[in-house]
């Protein structure tokens, strides 16, 4: 018998016993934040039906889904019936539509699991790897928001990690933007997975996928320049509230007009050091408020 050698795939990871008390450390440190904050833990199979996970992420997540073939009998078919979730936003979804009876009408859960992407990782990144998730499910907006906004500022703090940046984006105003830069509609899709690369490919390159992805030059530039002139009318309707956005053709005169000053606590204030207008996810299911977290100056003395 031939020797094989001992190894892993590409873009997963074995944790020694010390590695393993860190990470616990920092796991523990999460969910306990997350239950003082009033977040319930839940869990979800790792694998989900694949009409489940399938059209959720866009044509380039369906691409990363760890497909599982049909076994047995139906093994020669080639079909897939199963997947590995992608992330645990899609299974809460799954999850809240099967237990509604069960979990109240509002329901604040957190959910730390693995998630896979089968996907060629290169340095830095994995096709196994955790999500801490919170949601705040069936409350009206700006509660959830600040909610949330609280629960991680607290993990961040209890961390060490000083200084952070909090990246949000709203699918609706993105919609909006789409509509004033004379888009089409049927190319809203294409528009917002090219505005995703904005940290991959840069400002230049985002505009060059834009136009070859058949948006004109003059509406593809009106769209970026509309991006970064946003961020005032973002937070205003964060705190304020969305009504008909998709509808306005007049919403850039909101950013001529005097918002009044965010109101977090001292706490807060003293964490998070700025809020930016930020590109959407991939993830055509998100339709309202995203929040993306990221730290500038970690302290781990």
């Amino acid at each position: 018998m031939p020797t094989i050698k001992p190894a892993i795939p590409k873009g997963t990871r074995d944790f020694l016993p010390a590695q393993m008390r860190q990470r616990q450390r920092v796991l523990d440190t999460i969910r306990s934040i997350y239950e003082k904050h009033g977040f319930a833990p839940i869990e979800t199979p790792a694998i989900e039906n694949i009409e489940t996970l399938m059209g959720k992420y866009g044509e380039e997540g369906d691409q990363l889904l760890f497909k599982i073939l049909m076994r047995g009998a139906k093994a020669a078919s080639g079909q897939c019936d199963l997947g590995l979730r992608y992330d645990l936003t899609v299974p809460l979804a799954r999850f809240v539509a099967m237990h509604q009876n069960d979990i109240g009408r509002i329901f604040k859960r957190y959910q730390i699991q693995p998630v896979y992407r089968a996907d060629r990782p290169g340095h830095g990144r994995f096709r196994e790897f955790y999500q801490c998730d919170i949601d705040m499910i069936g409350a009206v907006a700006p509660l959830p928001e600040i909610a949330l906004l609280n629960a991680v500022a607290d993990v961040f703090a209890a961390l060490s990690f000083d200084r952070i940046c909090i990246h949000l984006n709203d699918r609706r105003i993105l919609r909006a933007l789409i509509d004033v830069s004379n888009i089409p509609v049927e190319q809203e899709t294409t528009a917002i997975t090219a505005i995703d690369k904005l940290d991959k490919i840069g400002v230049e390159g985002v505009l060059k996928e834009l136009t070859e992805r058949g948006i004109e030059s003059d509406s593809a530039q009106k769209l970026l320049d509309n991006i970064f002139t946003t961020f005032t009318l973002l937070i205003y309707f964060m705190l304020y509230g969305i009504k008909d956005i998709a509808d306005r053709k007049d919403i850039f005169a909101f950013l001529h007009k005097q918002v009044p000053d965010l109101k977090f606590n001292n706490g807060m204030k003293q964490r998070l050091t700025s809020f930016l207008f930020r590109y959407s996810p991939h993830f055509y299911f998100y339709i309202r408020i995203v929040l993306k977290c990221y730290t500038r100056k970690p302290n781990f003395g």
